[in-house]
């Protein structure tokens, strides 16, 4: 495999991954992310925990995205644990 291919196959699963933990999160804006992060580590002679860098920085940055970033798809369900009522004593 070459270095490229390395790095799509990287990039398509920290995306995942990251759209996983982050559902809400339109996908193209998280792959645009990991990309960036990566073409950042493009110098760098010792890949191996690459990564594992990137994934972080990803997640970090993704969990700091403002709200318009948030996908209009999706729908939100909040179940409410109703209490029943107690019963007073006569």
């Amino acid at each position: 495999m070459t270095r490229e291919s390395d790095q799509a196959t990287a990039v398509a699963l920290v995306t995942s991954r990251l759209h996983d933990r982050f559902p809400l999160i339109q996908p193209a804006v998280i792959e645009q992310i990991v990309t960036e992060i990566y073409v950042g580590y493009d110098g760098c002679r010792l890949r191996e925990f690459i990564p594992l860098l990137v994934e972080r920085e990803s997640r970090d940055r993704v969990g700091a995205l403002p709200a318009p970033h948030v996908s209009s798809t999706h729908v939100i369900t909040v179940e409410v644990a109703v209490r029943p009522s107690l019963q007073l004593a006569d």
